[in-house]
């Protein structure tokens, strides 16, 4: 093994951001890099460059979206989704509030993923795709913590129930 990192810096208290936490180092890098690439992801069928100013700007309207919901430091976040470009925005987000991210493998069966969020305590959870929101309709009526749900793609239908699309959740958070 290498030589050991840097010491830890003890913790300045419930929801303290120190200058080397990833939200800023995401905030700086919007700043520093504005025009650079920051990540890849496949939209409509074709590969689109996001911006480090596009980054930022997504990851802020989340953060202000999530505390415009409830969520604040401490509070725990789920993500019940595949790997895609927004689960790194949601998490940066979530970072940003002093939350805790909490993750749920989007394999996992109804029982399992309702197990995390009634043991983790989550009352927001963000889903995926249509496969997780499924899962998550289900097990709902059993939880009684979970009060708000955002799914992601914007394809899955909502008419079963009480989520908010990711697209308008961002919109909400640019308006706060």
């Amino acid at each position: 093994m290498g030589a050991p990192g840097p010491p830890m810096r003890p913790r300045q208290g419930r929801g303290d951001v120190t200058s080397d936490h990833l939200a800023r180092a995401i905030a700086e890098s919007a700043r520093r890099f504005a025009d650079h690439p920051a990540m890849r992801m496949q939209q409509d069928g074709a590969w689109r460059s996001l911006t480090y100013r596009e980054l930022g700007g997504v990851v802020r309207a989340a953060a202000a979206a999530l505390v415009a919901a409830g969520v604040g430091p401490g509070d725990r976040v789920g993500i019940f989704s595949a790997n895609r470009a927004e689960w790194t925005m949601v998490d940066a987000a979530i970072l940003s509030v002093g939350a805790v991210t909490v993750p749920i493998y989007a394999t996992n069966t109804t029982e399992q993923a309702a197990y995390v969020v009634r043991d983790a305590g989550i009352e927001l959870l963000v889903v995926g795709g249509p496969v997780q929101y499924a899962r998550t309709l289900e097990f709902l009526p059993s939880t009684t913590g979970l009060a708000q749900l955002v799914v992601l793609d914007d394809a899955v239908d909502l008419a079963d129930g009480p989520a908010r699309r990711w697209s308008d959740f961002l919109t909400e958070g640019t308006a706060a």
